[in-house]
């Protein structure tokens, strides 16, 4: 399952050898680039691709995009984004 197929991935779910600045800051250039959804749970952060918005406007692209990165993908962990 890649995390696009997930309702959400939190912050800890991605690259475990990147520092939470780095993360924080991916996050957010691709939140407002719309590429991505932010929402909080608690202490979590929880990101959301906007896979049907951006299928709409540039169709096959996240296709091609999740197929290229989904060995990227790590299982959920414990560390959130600030």
């Amino acid at each position: 399952m890649t995390g696009a197929a997930r309702p959400g991935l939190a912050c800890g779910g991605f690259r475990q050898d990147l520092i939470p600045s780095v993360l924080t800051r991916h996050f957010r250039v691709l939140q407002e680039a719309g590429v991505i959804r932010q929402h909080d749970e608690g202490k979590r952060r929880t990101n959301t691709l906007r896979k049907e918005e951006l299928d709409t406007r540039f169709p096959g692209l996240t296709d091609m995009v999740l197929r290229e990165g989904a060995d990227q993908v790590t299982p959920p962990g414990d560390a959130d984004c600030a």
